[in-house]
């Protein structure tokens, strides 16, 4: 019997309700429930769109113990993590994974609506998604996709 793992229950659990969330309204935006803060106040914010991205973006290097952190690293401007370290390449595709997977449970869950889910690699592996809103711009345009000249983008639009 194979595909056994050496994980507790509630560590799968964990991980399932990272991969699948629920979502719950607030302010008018839809947010993931494991995303939910105190505090959380929507008058602080340029728009919907980008309250809605702040709130459900999901660094993907701090859910897992790894060892792509940059020991050199001091400053903001500095990569805290190492991009060639095989932690990093697989949280990328993880990240990767977890965005198609949030794109199709956004459609699911929300059918009349439009979701775009965005996948960043430029210094660390980030998940993050928003309800598309009529005079509001997208967090990043579909130009901006590109796995080529150092621009590591993926974006799923539930509308396709």
């Amino acid at each position: 019997m194979g595909n056994h793992f050496n994980m507790k229950i509630q560590a799968g659990f964990a991980v399932l309700e990272t991969f699948w969330p629920e979502f719950a309204e607030v302010q008018g935006c839809i947010i993931r429930k494991d995303c939910i803060q105190s505090g959380m106040e929507l008058s602080r914010f340029y728009d919907r769109t980008q309250f809605e991205t702040l709130y459900n973006h999901i660094h993907i290097l701090r859910l897992f113990r790894h060892k792509a952190d940059n020991p050199q690293a001091k400053e903001a401007e500095d990569d805290f993590f190492l991009p060639k370290h095989p932690d990093f390449r697989i949280a990328c595709q993880i990240g990767k994974t977890m965005g198609e997977i949030l794109a199709l449970k956004l459609k699911r869950d929300f059918p009349t609506d439009r979701f775009r889910v965005y996948y960043t690699e430029e210094d660390s592996p980030i998940v993050q998604f928003h309800r598309v809103y009529n005079n509001e711009e997208f967090l990043l345009q579909d130009k901006d996709a590109d796995f080529t000249d150092g621009q590591k983008v993926l974006i799923w639009d539930t509308s396709e």
